[in-house]
């Protein structure tokens, strides 16, 4: 089983890990699955191996990365939720968010140094580093932190860099209360942007994105660019983290969306694979828990608890009527195994065609139904 699981979390995640782990014992016997390994693969690092994203923040003092990444997750803080403060010293790990909807976060100071940072992180490397700068600094000039990323990557040569030009709507003139501003002040912010972006440059980070924020949030639907800024960090995210990513960044439902098929596409192919088998019922012990996993999965990345309620919840909206069809095209399949020849062939494409109706269904209800994710704490979606 897994390790990396926060403790904190839900025991229905180890059922769901268990359950996935006895399919993909299961299918390693399954005849012609070695040409589909990366199907495998893919659901093994994305659900079997997820754990809360990893995410440093490096910055000044006062440039807003505590109440940007609250913002990012549209949660207030829990009484259990320990942030890491930058210091002089050393940044650690903490947790930001609340239980079944976190990650792991770790804010850097100016202060710090290469050595407390490489201590800090060894063998704990960030997936993402965000490099938050005000208006008011980016004027000043972000050598010093430009220096210290640089610390960072060689650290974690991995992980992606965001930039990202908090308290935007703070620059003159300040009366614009709310985005969208006037053409006057968005001009200003251009051209501070387009300083980071030199700035960034010279010091040799040409590749990060930056990304624009407001120091009023207000309502994290309409606040001004937290929704490309989720989905910019939700896209980012390797594949062991990209569930809990998914999950946790409210905004981010096209990149929930780019999960979810993935996923459906994912467990379509091993459906396929596994229904080339030509003994009738042999996938039967291994196309329906997959599609429970599929299912569940994708509630999961809306929010909901990993529970087989979820799955109910799912089945009733679907109705009698869907749940027969389902039922007669599994009789089919099996059905079609009984034909010399191209029977299997036959099986293998009512299997990958069910699974995916199945996974679309699950899309449509648990993603766009209710797009807008519940809270922790919620029993109903908002």
């Amino acid at each position: 089983m897994p390790t990396s699981h926060d403790p904190r979390e839900h025991s229905d995640h180890e059922d769901a890990d268990g359950s996935l782990d006895e399919i993909l014992r299961v299918l390693e016997k399954v005849p012609f699955v070695s040409g589909i390994k990366r199907d495998v693969g893919t659901l093994r690092r994305v659900i079997y191996d997820r754990r809360a994203p990893r995410i440093a923040a490096l910055g000044r003092v006062a440039s807003g990365r505590t109440s940007l990444i609250r913002a990012l997750m549209d949660e207030p803080a829990s009484r259990d939720e320990r942030v890491s403060r930058a210091s002089s010293t050393s940044p650690e790990w903490g947790h930001m968010g609340a239980p079944g909807r976190h990650i792991r976060w770790a804010e850097i100071d100016s202060g710090a140094d290469a050595f407390a940072i490489r201590r800090s992180f060894e063998g704990v490397e960030p997936d993402l580093v965000l490099l938050v700068a005000s208006p008011a600094h980016v004027e000043e000039g972000v050598s010093d932190l430009i220096a210290l990323l640089n610390d960072v990557r060689k650290i974690s040569r991995h992980a992606s860099i965001i930039a990202v030009l908090t308290q935007s709507d703070r620059v003159a003139p300040e009366d614009d209360r709310e985005p969208p501003f006037s053409a006057e002040k968005r001009q200003r912010i251009d051209l501070v942007r387009q300083r980071f972006s030199s700035q960034l440059a010279e010091g040799g980070i040409e590749s990060a994105e930056i990304y624009e924020t407001s120091a009023r949030q207000g309502d994290a639907q309409t606040a001004f660019g937290l929704k490309d800024l989720s989905e910019a960090i939700a896209t980012a995210l390797p594949e062991a983290a990209r569930l809990e990513g998914g999950r946790v960044f409210r905004l981010a439902s096209r990149a929930r969306h780019r999960i979810a098929s993935s996923l459906v596409r994912s467990c379509s192919a091993l459906a396929i694979t596994v229904a080339l088998s030509p003994v009738p019922f042999s996938d039967m012990a291994v196309i329906a828990p997959l599609q429970v996993v599929m299912v569940t999965s994708v509630a999961y990345l809306s929010g909901r608890a990993w529970e087989y309620r979820s799955v109910g919840e799912w089945l009733t909206s679907i109705g009698v009527v869907s749940g027969a069809g389902f039922g007669l095209r599994w009789t089919a399949q099996q059905l079609a195994k009984l034909v010399p020849g191209a029977g299997s062939v036959v099986s293998a494409g009512v299997a990958g065609a069910g699974t995916t109706a199945l996974g679309r269904s699950a899309i449509s209800y648990f993603l766009e139904r209710y797009p807008r994710l519940p809270r922790s704490g919620d029993t109903r979606p908002a």
